[in-house]
């Protein structure tokens, strides 16, 4: 019969506490380099038996440590981060710079006092922060950025598509779904969400130019704020993706033939008292329920589809 040890658990831990006077380190090289700084260390870790059992008792590793010079996680509320701050003044530069070097031009009297802005994308973004804070720009063009009320846009994607779009990736890798409920989300959106600023588009027209097959924004995103914007406004949604080219025009399926009605039907009532009948020429009517629940807080994490 085989001999029976007894189970010791906490072999491993007292011998990981042990003290042991072999262990030391010495720093071998400090690297300064353009996203962290490196340091080298030579460590001693401990004595393993002695010479009698094993040739190499002293255990020594080459240990590297690279301390990021920017954390991604830093719970930061300073808003010169938001990288629409720097887009913005940047722009509102350029219109500087128009309009003082046409006034400075030898035999021309251009005076400009009044801009359209037009922008695509993360353009498009920008284009409507530049004319909330810039009496300059009277009208401009946002393409494929109809993100408006954003905190809400995030909530109503997830319960469309029980997730989030593919483009939304890097998004989702860096964890800023599982945030959107985050006070300091709601502090840059605060600060950066068109909406925000809806005051300021009141005397200012607006175009707006969405796709229908946008991997990015939904087509009804529309419903979170177009009701809600001052000032006149347009809105076409062409039924294209969101880099709007590529797409080649199908020709319409549905043919029309002139025909002579010579009775109209009618009908006199419901089959069912209880029955309404509604016409409306509103344009954003979205689902009452959605495929999924919405999501809150960490839960936001999701998945992408």
């Amino acid at each position: 019969m085989p001999p029976v040890y007894p189970v010791d658990q906490k072999a491993l831990e007292d011998y990981v506490n042990l003290p042991d006077s072999h262990y030391s380190y010495t720093l071998v090289t400090e690297e300064e380099h353009s996203a962290a700084t490196v340091y080298t260390i030579n460590m001693t870790s401990l004595k393993w038996l002695d010479d009698s059992e094993v040739d190499k008792t002293i255990w020594w590793h080459m240990v590297t440590i690279a301390v990021p010079k920017v954390f991604i996680n830093d719970p930061t509320t300073s808003l010169d981060w938001l990288m629409q701050f720097p887009m913005v003044k940047a722009t509102v530069r350029a219109i500087d710079t128009v309009t003082d070097f046409l006034l400075k031009q030898t035999g021309e009297d251009v005076q400009i006092t009044e801009f359209m802005l037009v922008g695509s994308s993360k353009r498009g973004w920008i284009a409507w922060l530049t004319a909330a804070i810039d009496k300059r720009v009277v009208s401009f063009v946002s393409v494929v950025m109809d993100f408006l009320n954003f905190v809400e846009n995030f909530h109503h994607q997830y319960r469309s598509y029980c997730g989030w779009s593919f483009a939304l990736a890097p998004f989702y890798l860096f964890n800023v779904t599982r945030q959107i409920d985050d006070p300091r989300f709601e502090l840059m959106a605060s600060n950066v969400d068109p909406l925000k600023y809806n005051e300021q588009y009141a005397n200012k027209t607006k175009y707006l130019l969405v796709a229908s097959g946008d991997e990015i924004c939904q087509p009804d995103n529309s419903n979170y704020y177009f009701n809600q914007l001052k000032g006149k406004k347009y809105l076409r949604i062409d039924f294209r993706m969101h880099v709007l080219s590529g797409q080649e025009a199908k020709r319409n399926p549905i043919k029309w033939n002139r025909v002579k009605v010579n009775k109209v039907a009618t009908y006199s009532s419901f089959a069912d008292s209880d029955e309404t009948f509604m016409i409306t020429s509103e344009l954003h009517i979205i689902p009452e329920t959605f495929p999924c629940e919405d999501c809150a807080g960490e839960a936001c994490y999701g998945k992408l589809v």
